[in-house]
């Protein structure tokens, strides 16, 4: 998956400084290497950041070609992640 193909949610500022430090660490290590995996949530289609706003600005940033993630089921999301609704994670979405 593509950085550009996620909807990110809850709408953080995201500081120059974070998403800048975190894109040059990508290209350093040639790609995602020690950084976490983003958590995403898919719903009819469309995929969502539940945890990982600021790795998916950086990797857009840094240009990319795909995202390392994994994909939560409804009940990961609804058990880890207790703020977010699947119902209405369009709500959630910032972009």
């Amino acid at each position: 998956m593509r950085p550009g193909q996620v909807y990110m949610t809850d709408a953080l500022s995201f500081t120059q400084k974070d998403v800048v430090g975190i894109a040059e660490l990508f290209k350093q290590q040639g790609g995602w290497g020690s950084i976490p995996a983003v958590k995403l949530y898919e719903k009819n289609g469309l995929y969502y950041v539940i945890d990982g706003n600021h790795r998916v600005k950086a990797a857009r940033c840094a240009c990319l070609d795909s995202l390392e993630y994994d994909l939560l089921c409804e009940s990961e999301l609804r058990n880890i992640y207790p703020n977010y609704d699947p119902d209405n994670i369009e709500a959630s979405a910032a972009e």
